[in-house]
Order: C-alpha cells, then structure tokens, then sequence
C-alpha cells in the first residue's frame, strides 16, 4: 500500500494502518454499551475556551475539536502548548516548545476513559499497532510504559509529531508516529498530529540509483580503489544476463579486474542444496551452472544488484568455498583478508536475519511486496496509490529510519539488536565490515554508503559527509594510509578484540579464525618491536610482536590482563568439539571482553610465550599454547550464592566473591571486585541469570544481607596470581600436567565504585616463583 506524502515523495515501505479513532471507537474499543446518543450531544453548546474537564467528561461522543480534545489536568496536558484555537503559524513560533511526558499504558487508558480525545487515540493506536515483524508477534510483551516527546526536528515549524517508544529495557520494537496529512490538516483538531512524514526509501530502484550515484562518485573523486590484487579469490561467481534472466556459474582462473562481495547472515534455516561442494562443484563451473530456483533472495538481489552496478564477478562464501571440505574451508578462511581487503565494492545485508529475507527489507514485513529484481527490463516504479482514511485521519507508522545505523545501537538488548540491525551481532561480518574499501550498506527502508574516503551517507540525509567520527571504525576503514604509535596500535587492537568479542558465532571454534584477516591488516614484515613505543610511523612499518591467540607478544604482560567486560559467557573448551584456545587468551570464553590500561605496572616477568598453530595460517586456529611467568602467588578462595530477583516467577540471580588472607590480619577478607572469565556450568541453571562482578551491584561485605549464605567451591585449589599492582589473575592447578601448571578461570582488578586499587598488598610475604599457564 502505497502513501503520498506532503512533498510527493511515495512512502513504499511504512506499515499503514488505520490509527484513526473517534470517541465512539473508544467507546468500543474499551468495552462500553454505547457512547452517548450523538443527537442528544449535538444539541449541547461547547464551551468557549478550554473547557473544564467535567464538562469534556459529560461530553463524550462529540467530535473533536480544538477545544475539547484533551482534558486540562490530563497526563498530556503539557504537549499541548502548540494547541490554541488561533491556529496561525506566525503565533504558533512563538508558543513554547512542547514537553515530553512519560505515561504507562494504564494511565492512557484511564485518561482515554475519562474521555480524552487525545489519550484514546495514542491508546487506541499503540493496542492496535502490529508489530513491525510479524514474526515477533508472540515474542513481545506490552510495553510499561512509554515516553511521548514531541520530535526536535520540528521544533521550528508550527508542525510536530508524537513519537511513542517504550523504556530501552523492554522495548523491542521501533518508535510508534502518530500523524496526519498535510492536506487533512484541516480536520485536525491537534497540531501535535500535523507531522511532516519523513519519506521512506524503501523502493529497490530508489536504493539502486543512490548507490550507483555514490558509487560514481567515489570513483571519481575519492582515493578508496584498493591496489590490483596479486592474485583472485579463488572462486568467484561469473554474473551474466542471458535471454533476460540472470545465469551464473563459478569461474576460477579469473584475470585480475573488480570483484563485488557480500556480507549476510546465513540464519538457522540455510538451505542445504545452496552450498557448493565436493559433490556438484563441477556441474556449477559449467555455464548458468547454479539454479537460479535455488539460490535465496538475499544472493538473488546481491547477483542483481552486481549486475545493476556494472560488475561481473560477485564472492559468496556460501557459494565460492566448498562447504564440505575441511582443508579448503581452512585454506579460503585464511585468504579473507585478501578477499575482501581487494574488493572493488561489497554489498552488506546490515537488517536481514537470514539468507531469505533479501536485501531490501523495508519497515512493513508482513509481506514482502518487492521480489528479485529483473535483469531486463526495469519493473515500473510504485504507483503510491493513497489510502483513504476517516474522520480525523490519524496514521500512524513505524518510524525505522536510522533506528539500526547509529552508534546508540551498542546500547541495545541483544535480542532487539539482531532482530533490527542483525549483520551487527556476526562475528565473521566484523572484519568483513572492516576491511572493505567501499560498502553499500542495506538498512531498513534505506540503504548507506560507505567508504574508506571519509564518507558515511544515507539516502534521508541524515548522515553526510563529515557529519559523523566513529572511533575505531574510521581507524580500521583508514589504517594502510596513518601514521601511530607502538603503543597506539596496541590500544586499536584491544578496542578492535572488544568490539568483536560481543559477537556471536554459530561454531565457536571460529573464535580465532574470524578475526584472522583483521589480524593480518596488523602484522608488520618484521617481528621485533621498536623500543621506543611513543615514536610516530606509518602503520605497517611498526611490529606487535607475535600473534598468541590473539594477544600480540610486544605487549605481554598487558595481553593477559583482559576480564569479562559484562556477564560472562561460556568456557568454549567444555561447549565446543575441539580445541579453541588456551585459557589465558580471551579467545577460550564466549562473551565480551576488555582491558583497562589506567596506571597500568606490571610486576610479572614472562619467561617465554608460545602457541601451536592448527593450520598454516599464523593467525588462524591454534591446538595448544602456553605462557610461563616468573610470579607471586597465593592461595584463594572463590564462594557463590543466588538470590531471588523481585517481581519475577521463580528467576534467581546468581553472583561469586573471591576472598583472599589478609596478610595483616591473617583473617579471610576480598581484595576487591571478582570478575570470573565464564560462568561454571556446575552453578548455573536455566532459572539463573549471572551477574559479573556482583559487588558492583550489591556492595562490599559491611553492606549486608548480600553476602550470607555463600557456597564455597569446592570443585579444585584456587590461586591468585599478581600480574600488575591492580590486577590479580586467578588460576587453578590443571589435573595431570605436573606441577605449577595452572589454567586462568578470572579476575581481580576494580573496586564496585570503579576505582582500580592497589592490590600488592595481597602478596606480602609471597615468594616469587615460576609458574606454566595453559
């Protein structure tokens, strides 16, 4: 269904529906017999002004008017500044600037009962407002309650909007517009509805012409062309349009010319007959090798799109890998650096959650009214037929536009970030992401361009160039052309290993593997660092050292003092089939990991460090790795407890405490925060949720009742070993490796307030000796 906008712009893409609601529908909607007989109420004068709430509250049933449609001592009372029966824009810029107002459902509701025109229509509409994707319907429970401001951008022009969303911790679902049509705006009786829509970009042909246009751009004024490969992937997928349909077949041997990539999420239902592999890889390099029946919509549109472009070679890893082939998955795996680094350009799949969703994914998913684009000829634009609405006309949409491309996106639930922007949940799309030159990045109901220039564009606008710094982002997309420090290329490193370690895999013995060609853009030709660590050169003339599973040698003993940055996640050597990494890299757990480098002074010396390579890639898979340190170390105690979390059914809170023997006191005390690596699986249930570093959330032991009922565990020895003077690495002796072999189970290393103490202490009297962490 298509819409006109004020400024003639179709909106392709919005989920519409009818939010348009009369007091009678209300009435309806809330349960009553009947509103009062519109006869009876026509005969009734409205009051001059406002008018008091009694006497709206005796009107119920009438139309909506300036003067009667909200109730002065109302919950939305305060946004209506901007309505006054003298409507003129002149006076409307001087009224003063709506307020936002957080109300919960119930309160709408009551207000709505009471008979506010307003209330029931934002009640009304959030009730009857679909899910953005129908497939989440059951997932989402009714949200608490909501925030209604009126949108900034409007604030210099009589016309606002109410944009409704939920509390960041249970929201799920983007903002709720309320708004009405320019062209109705006289049968509006509140100016809080007279938005300007935004138009949506969501047509694939409007998609296609703005990456086409940057894409011309950049050719001509930008520097992001990477150099001629020395060689071709090894596979890549020959486009070709043959009696106007596409055929494509897999070409190896391919002479040196621009290629285009994809980066997708595969989802958890691929279709198995999609892979290449041992078994039809032959037939494939014929020529229209691969049925196009087959292939899904999102490797459907990324062919048209390559071809729509001007290109005709496209890698999928899906379909350029044998995917039943050990030794080439681990032979191409470790090329992707190449791969993607020599691209020409690679289109990104940023908002679809599987294979079959397609690259064009626009805010209305109930249906899906764009399929693959034609080879020849294009299919004719979208006529953006209007609908037709009643009485007031009050719509309401889903307001997707950069809900999924801002930093802010860190910030959300995980759930709610793979179901809007899912490519940023994928680990293996971390580097792929980053070492493209030029990325045509598919939002919902929009597409990005992004290159190694500088430029970060959307179609709405809203992002241009120069408008935006993200950090890391523009280092890793810049990096071959800077100039840095030792000691800053470390940092970029850590920040880079954070980032990737928050994503998800679906076989975590990639740990390693998928941040392989990331790893490689850091290798230098030689492998011994400079002393001087401050001193300034170009980034690929400076050394790291060697690459440990992920720790650079150069920057031993800090590599090592890594701790779970949020809840911890799993120890990948008991949830995986194979080796993954030794346990004092951060690659042997699953979730998020960090550094903190503040009045970093190590007092441990490392005797020697090393790891056993699974393959040839030096930056790739490893089966073993050690570090032996020269160290004080200790005896400790770790000790667990649950507790019931309020207002929920039979869900507990699970926490741990390490405690140490004063060496003052000789009595057992906590030398500060424990920070365990992963979450023992002898203490955890699918009824508990583990909080890491429980004292930052309940306090130090003279806090109270949070300490009672400790556990202690009993499973090995606990040691702590003193890497730094802030940070304490706690070790348990390895069954049937000798003596003084250990593996890292968690940290030591801040208070709850924050604050990094000093923890030599500790130690006193501790002998220094040589220990073997594997």
């Amino acid at each position: 269904m298509g819409l006109i906008t004020n400024d003639g712009a179709p909106r392709v893409a919005s989920r519409e529906y009818p939010g348009c609601f009369t007091v009678g529908d209300v009435d309806r909607h809330l349960g009553y017999a009947h509103a009062v007989d519109a006869a009876a109420t026509a005969s009734k004068e409205l009051p001059e002004g406002n008018p008091n709430p009694n006497q709206l509250g005796e009107g119920r049933g009438k139309a909506a008017t300036p003067e009667n449609h909200f109730l002065l001592d109302c919950v939305c009372a305060s946004l209506h500044s901007a309505c006054t029966t003298q409507s003129s824009s002149a006076e409307s810029h001087s009224l003063p600037v709506p307020v936002s107002v957080d109300v919960t459902l119930d309160q709408l509701r009551s207000s709505a009962e009471r008979g506010c025109w307003f209330c029931s229509v934002l009640h009304g509409g959030i009730i009857a407002a679909p899910p953005w994707d129908h497939e989440r319907r059951e997932k989402i429970p009714t949200l608490p309650w909501f925030r209604m401001p009126a949108d900034k951008r409007n604030f210099d022009r009589p016309d606002f909007s109410i944009k409704v969303f939920g509390d960041a911790g249970h929201n799920q679902e983007p903002r709720l517009v309320f708004y009405i049509d320019r062209d109705a705006a006289t049968s509006s009786p509140c100016k809080l509805f007279l938005v300007r829509t935004e138009p949506a970009h969501a047509d694939p042909h409007q998609q296609l012409a703005f990456a086409a246009q940057r894409l011309r751009s950049c050719l001509e004024d930008h520097s992001c062309a990477p150099p001629t490969p020395p060689t071709m992937p090894t596979r890549l997928l020959h486009v070709q349009v043959s009696y106007g349909k596409y055929a494509i077949h897999i070409a190896t041997g391919v002479f040196p010319q621009p290629y285009v990539t994809l980066s997708h999420c595969w989802g958890k239902s691929f279709p198995s007959d999609v892979t290449t592999t041992l078994e039809n890889l032959d037939a494939r390099m014929l020529s229209r090798g691969i049925p196009w029946d087959i292939l899904p919509q999102t490797f459907r549109d990324a062919v048209a799109l390559t071809e729509r472009l001007g290109f005709q070679y496209l890698w999928i890893d899906a379909l350029c890998i044998i995917q039943n082939s050990p030794a080439d998955w681990v032979a191409e795996s470790s090329r992707m650096c190449d791969v993607y680094s020599y691209g020409a350009l690679m289109l990104s799949a940023d908002a679809s959650p599987d294979s079959q969703t397609g690259m064009f994914r626009a805010a209305n998913m109930s249906s899906r009214p764009w399929r693959a684009l034609a080879a020849i000829p294009l299919p004719p634009p979208a006529t953006g037929d209007k609908a037709l609405w009643r009485d007031h006309g009050v719509k309401t949409y889903h307001d997707m536009v950069h809900g999924i491309t801002l930093p802010a996106l860190a910030y959300q639930p995980p759930e709610t970030l793979f179901h809007q922007h899912p490519l940023a949940t994928r680990a293996w799309c971390f580097q792929e992401r980053r070492l493209a030159r030029r990325v045509v990045r598919m939002a919902v109901d929009e597409v990005l361009w992004d290159c190694a220039g500088g430029v970060l564009e959307c179609q709405c606008g809203y992002l241009a160039p120069g408008s935006h710094e993200f950090g890391t982002y523009v280092w890793q997309r810049t990096l071959a052309g800077r100039e840095c420090s030792a000691a800053d290329k470390q940092t970029l490193w850590m920040n880079t290993v954070y980032e990737y370690s928050e994503r998800n895999l679906s076989v975590w013995t990639d740990r390693l593997p998928a941040l392989s060609g990331l790893a490689k853009q850091f290798q230098a030709v030689s492998k011994d660092p400079e002393p001087d660590q401050e001193l300034k050169r170009p980034f690929g003339d400076i050394s790291l050292g060697t690459y440990l599973a992920g720790i650079w040698s150069s920057s031993l003993p800090l590599g090592l003092c890594w701790h779970a940055a949020h809840t911890p996640g799993k120890r990948l050597s008991t949830v995986s089939s194979r080796y993954v990494a030794p346990s004092w890299s951060w690659a042997s757990v699953s979730g998020n990991v960090n550094w903190d480098t503040r009045d970093f002074r190590p007092l441990v010396e490392v005797i020697d460090a090393q790891c056993i390579h699974a393959g040839p890639d030096e930056t790739g898979s490893v089966c073993g790795g050690d570090v032996r340190l020269k160290a004080r170390i200790i005896p400790v105690r770790l000790l667990y407890g649950d507790v019931a979390i309020p207002r929920t059914e039979g869900l507990r809170y699970t926490y741990m405490h390490l405690e140490a023997r004063d060496p003052s006191t000789g009595q057992y005390a906590r030398p500060s925060m424990y920070r365990p690596d992963y979450v023992p699986q002898h203490i955890s249930s699918l009824q508990m949720v583990f909080h890491a570093g429980a004292d930052m959330i309940w306090g130090d032991a003279s806090s109270g009742e949070w300490v009672n009922n400790l556990t202690p565990l009993q499973d090995a020895e606990y040691f702590g070993l003193q890497l730094a003077v802030s940070f304490i690495m706690v070790v348990r002796p390895v069954l049937g490796e000798g003596p003084d072999v250990y593996e890292r189970v968690g940290s030591v290393q801040m208070r709850h307030d924050g604050a990094v103490p000093d923890l030599s202490r500790w130690f006193d009297g501790a002998d220094l000796q040589t220990v073997k962490l594997i």
